[in-house]
Protein backbone atom coordinates (compact mmCIF):
# COMPACT_ATOMS: atom_id res chain seq x y z
CA UNK A 1 0.00 0.00 0.00
CA UNK A 2 1.50 3.20 -1.18
CA UNK A 3 1.34 6.48 0.85
CA UNK A 4 -1.57 8.25 -1.05
CA UNK A 5 -3.51 5.10 -0.78
CA UNK A 6 -3.18 5.08 3.27
CA UNK A 7 -3.91 8.87 2.77
CA UNK A 8 -7.31 8.64 1.13
CA UNK A 9 -8.22 5.97 3.92
CA UNK A 10 -6.79 7.87 6.71
CA UNK A 11 -9.03 10.82 5.84
CA UNK A 12 -12.53 8.66 4.80
CA UNK A 13 -12.28 6.84 8.63
CA UNK A 14 -11.00 10.42 10.42
CA UNK A 15 -11.87 13.22 8.38
CA UNK A 16 -10.99 16.28 6.02
CA UNK A 17 -7.43 17.30 6.29
CA UNK A 18 -6.25 20.99 6.70
CA UNK A 19 -2.80 22.33 5.16
CA UNK A 20 -0.50 23.36 7.88
CA UNK A 21 2.15 24.42 6.31
CA UNK A 22 4.31 24.08 3.03
CA UNK A 23 8.24 24.11 2.03
CA UNK A 24 9.36 21.49 5.01
CA UNK A 25 11.94 18.81 3.72
CA UNK A 26 11.08 15.66 4.73
CA UNK A 27 13.57 12.38 4.61
CA UNK A 28 11.46 10.17 6.62
CA UNK A 29 11.38 6.30 6.24
CA UNK A 30 8.00 4.59 5.81
CA UNK A 31 7.60 3.11 9.22
CA UNK A 32 8.43 6.83 10.47
CA UNK A 33 5.75 8.58 8.25
CA UNK A 34 3.30 5.79 9.31
CA UNK A 35 3.86 6.96 13.06
CA UNK A 36 2.57 10.39 12.21
CA UNK A 37 -0.24 9.23 10.42
CA UNK A 38 -1.14 7.63 13.62
CA UNK A 39 -0.41 10.76 15.52
CA UNK A 40 -3.00 12.46 13.11
CA UNK A 41 -0.38 14.32 11.47
CA UNK A 42 -0.06 13.40 7.90
CA UNK A 43 3.40 13.90 5.96
CA UNK A 44 2.59 14.07 2.15
CA UNK A 45 5.79 13.92 -0.17
CA UNK A 46 4.84 15.19 -3.06
CA UNK A 47 8.13 15.39 -4.73
CA UNK A 48 8.12 19.15 -5.71
CA UNK A 49 10.81 20.00 -7.97
CA UNK A 50 12.58 22.57 -5.01
CA UNK A 51 12.08 19.48 -3.11
CA UNK A 52 9.51 20.45 -0.71
CA UNK A 53 7.05 18.75 0.37
CA UNK A 54 3.04 19.43 1.53
CA UNK A 55 2.55 18.82 5.85
CA UNK A 56 -1.22 18.07 6.71
CA UNK A 57 -2.95 17.49 9.44
CA UNK A 58 -6.19 15.32 10.44
CA UNK A 59 -9.12 17.59 11.25
CA UNK A 60 -12.43 16.16 11.93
Amino acid sequence: MDRFTIMKDFIKKNGKKSELSKGHTLNESFEEYLYFVDKGILYINQDNADGTTLIYKIVS
